[in-house]
């Protein structure tokens, strides 16, 4: 017998004030707010798991503060996810320290 398995989840990474709007503005962020804003909703709809992935620094994390200087650090408006991506509650929210969401991170 077999069993296909599929499974999906939407990772969103580094949606975040500091990257969008902030200290390391990326001017093209803003053109795929509603595209993801809509990938977001479908998969609500689709009962699909959404995790954030999103930079959370203190200040000993040196090879990132030391790379790009202070930013996304824990507790601040720069750290939080831009409003028009807010979480839902039954989304999850994974805090990192390094520049990747999969290596070398808490």
């Amino acid at each position: 017998m077999y069993i296909e398995l599929t499974r999906y989840a939407i990772l969103v990474i580094d949606m975040q004030n500091d990257f969008v709007k902030g200290k390391l503005k990326c001017e093209r962020a803003s053109n795929i707010i509603q595209n993801i804003h809509t990938l977001l909703s479908e998969a609500r709809n689709n009962n699909i798991p959404v995790f954030y992935c999103i930079d959370e620094h203190l200040p000993m994390d040196n090879y990132e503060l030391n790379l790009w200087g202070a930013h996304a650090m824990k507790g601040t408006e720069g750290q939080k996810i831009i409003d028009e991506l807010k979480p839902m509650e039954s989304d999850f929210v994974i805090p990192k320290r390094t520049y990747s969401a999969f290596d070398g991170t808490d």
